[in-house]
């Protein structure tokens, strides 16, 4: 919950921030039209509800089982996944963690971090931004940015980097 409390914290900072379009949000969705930013303002505010709203009670230990009981099926062996979502699942907003969550540090300015994976997994339910996995990490991240992919805006890693990471 200390982590839930710090991406509330970061959700904040970033609502505060995008009204200014930087450098650094360049950074991570390149230069983007205004309604690209109101969606990410947009996306930003309905996550701050739902991690306000987040309990215990939300995470769960991973298995397929308890995936299909919020209504998705799983890919069991997905290597590098440590921890999944049901996009849909707008009711409990579960978040399944597999235990490769445990072996990442709870946060760091540039990599992959408990953190980061918190504000990814929430940024992928429908009512908050239906982000999808494009591509995965912060480097590739900047790099799509740089490119000026227009998908960067609907990007898990994206849109995580952009609230958790300082670099």
């Amino acid at each position: 919950m200390a982590l839930r409390a710090e991406a509330l914290n970061l959700v904040a900072a970033r609502q505060a921030e995008i009204r200014r379009w930087s450098a650094y949000d360049e950074q991570w969705f390149g230069a983007i039209e205004l309604s690209a930013r109101n969606l990410i303002t947009t996306g930003l505010a309905r996550m701050k509800d739902v991690l306000t709203s987040l309990t215990p009670a939300n995470f769960i230990r991973y298995s397929p089982e308890a995936m299909r009981v919020v209504g998705c099926v799983s890919r069991e062996h997905s290597v590098g996944t440590v921890a999944e979502v049901c996009a849909p699942d707008t009711a409990t907003h579960t978040i399944a963690i597999r235990l490769d969550f445990c072996t990442l540090r709870p946060r760091h300015p540039r990599f992959d971090s408990q953190l980061l994976t918190l504000v990814h997994e929430v940024s992928h339910f429908t009512d908050v931004f239906g982000s999808l996995d494009h591509w995965y990490s912060t480097y590739n991240a900047k790099a799509q940015a740089k490119a000026q992919n227009p998908r960067t805006t609907e990007n898990a890693d994206n849109i995580a980097g952009y609230i958790v990471c300082s670099e």
